[in-house]
C-alpha cells in the first residue's frame, strides 16, 4: 500500500520519508513488511504523498482528513 501510494506520487523513499517525518529506513521496512506501521503513520505516510486513509467500520465508512 505504501509503495504503491509513493509510486504512484513520483517519490522516492528518501522525499516521501522527509515529508512524513520517518526515517527512510523505517519506511523500506513498512514497504517490505520488516515493520506495521500504527493507523497514524500510515495515515500520515498517505497524506504526505497526497493519498487519503479510509478506514470502514461495518456499514459506514469513516474517512480522516
Amino acid at each position: 500500500m505504501i509503495r504503491g501510494a509513493r509510486l504512484e506520487a513520483g517519490l522516492t523513499q528518501a522525499e516521501l520519508a522527509a515529508r512524513s517525518a520517518t526515517s527512510q529506513a523505517t519506511l523500506s521496512a513498512y514497504e517490505h513488511g520488516r515493520k506495521v506501521p500504527s493507523a497514524a503513520t500510515l495515515q500520515r505516510i498517505l497524506a504526505a504523498s497526497g493519498h487519503t486513509l479510509v478506514v470502514e467500520n461495518g456499514r459506514r465508512p469513516v474517512r480522516t482528513p
